[in-house]
């Protein structure tokens, strides 16, 4: 078995993305959407992507119009595209890129849900990511709660795709979550942070050393 892949999600820095790419991260994520407090600006995107080769770029959109979402992709050089919000099905296939589907987990659901949510894309996307969700009486935070679902509800699903897991990681619980699953790879943000947005570079490290020796 090959070492679990590492996404850095919610780069902002062309020196954080600079410093990723010579840490051996396999992919950088970037968050276009007006509720992050990691949001990013298209033209930066596009000059890091244009800067760096190599890795997989990958743009994180929630809900937006099709057609904005393409033009992202056209003008920040993304190569791949993450979906984080209620996207039908069909606006999956119509990215032509490889699309990464998000599919949010909170304390409250069951495996046979969290089945359902991918026997619903599973034709349509090339992998998936599972992030943790807090439900909030009317509202629903998706991602960027600082902490981690079930991972043992996935040894319940049939996951045939590529998967990777998110939600308040850091170097222990990376650990942990290898106990129970073995996703391709895992998706960070916060857990490597000096501030939204900020990059802690030792942290990285230990990480692309951690996941080194796993296999």
């Amino acid at each position: 078995m090959t070492s679990p892949a590492l996404k850095i999600c919610g780069i902002t820095r062309l020196e954080d993305a600079r410093f990723c790419a010579g840490a051996f991260v396999d992919r950088l994520g970037f968050i276009f959407t007006e509720q992050s407090k990691r949001t990013v600006d298209v033209n930066l995107v596009g000059a890091i992507t244009q800067w760096i080769e190599g890795m997989g770029m990958v743009a994180v959109t929630m809900d937006q119009p099709l057609d904005e979402v393409k033009t992202i992709l056209q003008r920040s050089g993304c190569s791949h595209i993450q979906l984080h919000g209620d996207e039908p099905p069909h606006y999956c296939d119509a990215l032509e890129v490889p699309v990464i589907k998000t599919i949010s987990i909170s304390p409250e659901d069951t495996a046979q849900e969290v089945q359902s949510r991918i026997d619903r894309y599973h034709d349509v996307v090339d992998e998936f990511l599972f992030d943790s969700q807090i439900d909030q009486g009317e509202s629903t935070q998706r991602g960027g709660t600082g902490q981690p679902f079930d991972w043992s509800i996935l040894l319940s699903c049939s996951i045939d795709k590529p998967y990777w897991i998110g939600g308040g990681l850091n170097a222990a619980r990376i650990q942990d979550a290898l106990a129970i699953c073995t996703p391709y790879g895992f998706d960070v943000n916060s857990g490597v942070e000096e501030a939204p947005g900020i990059k802690d570079y030792d942290k990285i490290s230990h990480l692309t050393s951690l996941l080194k020796t796993t296999s």
